[in-house]
């Protein structure tokens, strides 16, 4: 089973409307983007993104793990945020698609993207 630093968490899928995502880029195996939430949480935290009411953790994966090496799995750990958001030096995506995404809760709402959503 994957290290999960703590956070144990349970799948659900639901329906998410399109939004802008500010976040840390992540590489490798991604069960391991826990460690890109883990610096994504004080920054989000710094520049108030993680109390802004509706803020909800997500993390977007961009390859298909069936298909790509483990070691050059893309994924971004990421928060929604306002369009008119300050993120300083965080990864800006554009708004993602809205769709069918799979819903990891925790102590911090994360909501993971299927594989090849941008």
């Amino acid at each position: 089973m994957p290290d999960d630093h703590g956070f144990p968490m349970q799948l659900e899928v639901m329906e998410m409307p399109s939004r802008r995502l500010a976040g840390v880029p992540h590489q490798g195996p991604y069960p391991r983007i826990s460690e890109a939430f883990l610096r994504l949480f004080p920054q989000a935290d710094r520049l108030g993104l993680s109390q802004v009411a509706g803020a909800v953790y997500v993390a977007v994966y961009y390859d298909d793990p069936r298909t790509t090496s483990e070691d050059t799995l893309r994924s971004l750990a990421a928060v929604t945020v306002a369009e008119n958001a300050i993120i300083d030096d965080l990864e800006e995506r554009g708004s993602r698609p809205a769709g069918t995404s799979g819903r990891r809760s925790s102590g911090r709402t994360q909501t993971s993207e299927k594989p090849g959503v941008t």
